[in-house]
């Protein structure tokens, strides 16, 4: 099976909230095929990638959007990545009726679990996925909000108590941490027991009185398609003279974990990378430095 990388889907299987198993597949000419691990997989760029708004031709390795469209998308803005910063409230945003459709719509406060405890947001409803693209293998609702840009500023309240980031070198390598996110989420709640305190000219009245915190709070527990983990080493393809041969262990956390590093799955929806999917290949061994 051979063709060009048209995205990767993740899949939930979910019989409650309390179990969760994750699951990946790749589109490669208009078809999916399920990542098990144990597949050998060949990378190889060719270049060519398309603007993912406008489609015109981009001929820097890397890049999701070409210049024209990454200066004038509020899609590509800081705030989108750091909510809150949103300025949406001024009438200073390039996109606002974007911004009405993907911002002020009704978000999720968590905490999530891979090797440290860790608070986030996501949109409403699409809480599993969000937890799997980040790895974790336990995951809660914390509080519900109206809008992106107020969840934004409760998780940057919220980072003065617990990280908002998590590190990819311990997650591909198997770290996890146990933690109890269902005691952590209380004493987070009683740190913060009052909501008008983020009452200001960016956040309206409406918003706070529309902040609802998880009455019991319940954990989630994810599992990955992982039968071993990898170094951390961020393996790339950005040339098309490279081609990169590995094996398939596992997927967790956008991550596909090769016998000889990872590769980032975003990194590989761009459209200008080749994928050829077989039996194992076999790893010639890398030379050992002599000592002497």
């Amino acid at each position: 099976m051979k063709g060009m990388i048209q995205g990767f889907t993740t899949e939930i299987e979910a019989s409650n909230d309390a179990e969760v198993t994750v699951s990946y597949s790749v589109r490669l000419a208009e078809q999916e095929y399920t990542l098990k691990g144990g597949e050998g997989l060949t990378f190889q760029y060719v270049g060519g990638a398309n603007c993912k708004h406008c489609g015109v031709l981009i001929t820097a390795a890397g890049r999701d959007y070409c210049f024209d469209c990454f200066r004038t998308l509020a899609r590509c803005d800081l705030c989108v990545m750091s909510p809150n910063r949103c300025h949406h409230h001024k009438g200073t945003c390039r996109e606002p009726d974007w911004g009405d459709s993907f911002c002020m719509q009704p978000h999720v406060v968590y905490l999530a679990l891979a090797h440290v405890p860790k608070v986030g947001i996501t949109r409403a409803g699409r809480e599993w996925y969000r937890w799997s693209d980040q790895g974790a293998h336990k995951a809660l609702r914390l509080m519900t909000v109206p809008t992106r840009r107020m969840a934004g500023v409760v998780e940057a309240h919220l980072s003065q108590w617990i990280t908002d980031r998590t590190d990819w070198r311990k997650l591909v390598t198997g770290q996890r941490g146990d933690f109890s996110l269902t005691e952590l989420a209380v004493d987070l709640m009683q740190r913060t027991p009052d909501l008008g305190q983020f009452r200001s000219d960016q956040i309206s009245d409406a918003e706070v009185d529309g902040a609802v915190w998880e009455i019991d709070p319940r954990e989630t527990n994810l599992s990955y398609p992982v039968q071993d983990f990898s170094p951390a080493e961020q393996l790339r393809v950005d040339s098309a003279q490279e081609v990169i041969a590995d094996n398939l262990q596992g997927v967790i956390g956008g991550y596909l974990l090769l016998s000889r590093g990872v590769m980032s799955m975003q990194s590989l929806s761009r459209g200008d990378i080749q994928l050829e999917l077989g039996d194992p290949v076999v790893l010639e061994e890398r030379p050992q430095m002599s000592l002497f």
